[in-house]
This record gives structure tokens, sequence and C-alpha cells, in this order.
């Protein structure tokens, strides 16, 4: 009959030949504790299986990095943090996709939609992303757009988010990636 890992004794686990020996069975009966103390620590180590039970926002955070999490900030709440991490290895294989580029907007603002170029009539290669949340710091936006650079194709170019309440107002956020400034001789 077997028997769970929790309950084996090293005395079980002798071989007939010695197993009726005093000495060798208080030898193996010394080394139970050890046995059980790392048979507990095993579901410390299975800490992908447990994220939805893991505290330790410092652990969240070494597990961000650990998978190359697109953004992070240490400000989410930890169930913001738990996703980001349990999306990362999915938004990698899906890296340069629109769905890759949709599972951030729905991160971020919980719900929003992609708008390709040729959907609004804008430039070749261009995108916007439409939502109805509205984000409640200019770091948010920040975060939005830092992930959405990081899975997106190297070609595409978000151009505008916007944002709609149920008043119908419309918020429109530009983006400005880089400012360049174009010099002449001598004079700017």
């Amino acid at each position: 009959m077997s028997k769970a890992l929790d309950k084996i004794s090293f005395v079980d686990l002798l071989p007939d030949s010695v197993a009726e020996d005093e000495t060798i069975k208080a030898a193996a009966t010394s080394l139970d504790t050890e046995l059980q103390n790392v048979n507990s620590g095993i579901n410390e180590l299975l800490i992908y299986s447990r994220i939805e039970e893991l505290e330790n926002e410092d652990l969240l955070s070494h597990l961000a990095w650990a998978f190359k999490t697109p953004f992070w900030d240490e400000e989410f709440s930890i169930e913001k943090k738990r996703e980001l991490v349990k999306q990362s290895i999915a938004w990698h294989k899906r890296r340069g996709t629109p769905s890759a580029v949709e599972d951030v907007i729905t991160t971020v603002f919980g719900e929003g939609t992609l708008l390709e170029w040729w959907e609004y009539g804008g430039d070749p290669y261009h995108f916007k992303i439409s939502t109805e949340s509205i984000l409640k710091k200019t770091s948010d936006y920040q975060t939005l757009f830092e992930g959405v650079e990081s899975v997106k194709n190297k070609r595409s170019v978000l151009e505008d988010i916007v944002t709609q309440n149920n008043r119908n107002s419309v918020l429109s956020v530009g983006i400005v990636k880089k400012v360049y400034s174009i010099k002449k001789r001598g004079r700017l």
C-alpha cells in the first residue's frame, strides 16, 4: 500500500536486510524530522501555481522581473499585479499582434478596443485605443503607453487614446513619443 509523502518514514524505506537492525532503525527515525521539514517546504517552491494566494508584493515584483512583464507600477493593487504576472507569458507569445495590445488595454482599463488605421481612416500602421473608462492619474496613461509599446509591433504607432463617458463627452489623449529639434547652422 502506498503512503502520502507526508506520512512516509525513513524506516518504511529500509530494505528487509537491515530493517530489523536497531542502530539502522534509530538512524532512519532520526532523519524523519528533516524529511518532514523538506516535505513541508515543497509547496513554498510552487510559486506560480499559488499566485492567487501570494500576499508578498516583493515576491510578485520579482516574478514580474523574471517573466519580463511588459509594464509594472508598484502602486498597482495586488490583484492587478497578480494579473500582470499571469498574463506575461501569454503576451510574450503573442507580442506584435493586435490581440496582445487588446489584452494590455483590458488589463489597464478593464475594457477597451483597438481601432486599426483602416477602421477610422487614419495613416497606415497607426492605431487608436477607444474606451469608456477614464484613468485617474496621468501616470496611468504613461503606464498604458509603456505596456502597449512593449507588446505592439515596432512599425505601428499609437496615435490616440480616446475615452468617452456616459455624458457623451470625449477626452482625447495625444501621444508624443519623442520631441526633436531641428538645428540649422548657427541658429535654432
